[in-house]
């Protein structure tokens, strides 16, 4: 998963995916971070499962620390 986009400029762009796309991706990294459109919220695999990133699911320091950050 290649798709996120640094810009000085705009910021940080992540892959936007429905739930069902995001449930379909094979094999996702540790880490890996998408945008789910359905549930308008960032979503980050922890090696198991997709969860919201805060809020209850992963924070952005366990984020940061699953991609080596």
């Amino acid at each position: 998963m290649s798709d996120i986009v640094l810009s000085s400029v705009k910021g940080v762009s992540f892959p936007i995916k429905t739930t069902a796309e995001k449930l379909a991706i094979v094999s996702p990294d540790t880490g890996a971070v998408v945008y789910d459109s359905d549930l308008n919220q960032l979503s980050v695999y922890d090696g198991t499962s997709w969860g919201a990133l805060g809020g209850g699911g992963a924070g952005l320091q366990d984020t940061l620390m699953l991609m080596g950050a």
